[in-house]
């Protein structure tokens, strides 16, 4: 139920696709069709940049905010022979530790991505509940605003997950409720939902 990992370097690049070639006289027609099918046909090429290196954040207690919410719609998935959907949502939490930084300076980002449901069978319930100290109230479980935990506190545990492909992920275990009289730093940019 849980699918959680750090966001690794993707570049993105768009350019218009209306680049003319030299053509090869030996190869080529001297009037190859480059030309788009029509003026506003745009191409947007991404891929993985080998040369940038992922540094995950590093296992263990961190101060985090809440920094992103995020609406993953339906997606379907089978588990012993059952085809179901189910809604995802994704939380995305800032380590908010100023001393504590990427090789690039920026702040380490973690995520965690869950079925949108308080079901007690559920992965979310548990984790929100550890996150804010205490239960559910039958009020809360009848409807609960998930958008009132963007720039919420907490201290989170991290611990890494290697894949197949040799590349280790830092994944958010849980999130307790911050101990009295602990502060923690200011989210560096306002909080976001997407939906």
């Amino acid at each position: 139920d849980v699918c959680s990992s750090d966001l690794g370097p993707i570049r993105a690049e768009g350019r218009p696709n209306r680049r003319r070639e030299t053509p090869n006289p030996k190869t080529e027609s001297p009037n190859p069709k480059t030309e788009p099918e029509t003026e506003n046909e745009t191409t947007m090429i991404i891929k993985e940049n080998p040369t940038l290196a992922f540094t995950p954040c590093p296992e263990g207690i961190w101060p985090v905010r809440c920094s992103q919410l995020t609406d993953l719609g339906t997606s379907e998935s089978t588990y012993e022979g059952q085809t179901r959907s189910r809604h995802r949502l994704r939380i995305v939490f800032e380590v908010c530790d100023s001393e504590m930084a990427a090789p690039n300076g920026e702040l380490f980002a973690i995520t965690r991505s869950f079925t949108a449901s308080l079901s007690e069978k559920g992965a979310l319930r548990p984790f929100l509940e550890s996150w804010r100290g205490r239960a559910f109230s039958p009020a809360e479980l009848a409807g609960f605003d998930l958008k009132s935990v963007l720039g919420a506190p907490g201290l989170a545990s991290v611990v890494h997950e290697t894949r197949a492909d040799g590349k280790t992920f830092a994944n958010v275990k849980a999130v307790s409720k911050l101990p009295r009289g602990l502060a923690v730093e200011p989210l560096r940019t306002e909080p976001l939902y997407w939906s």
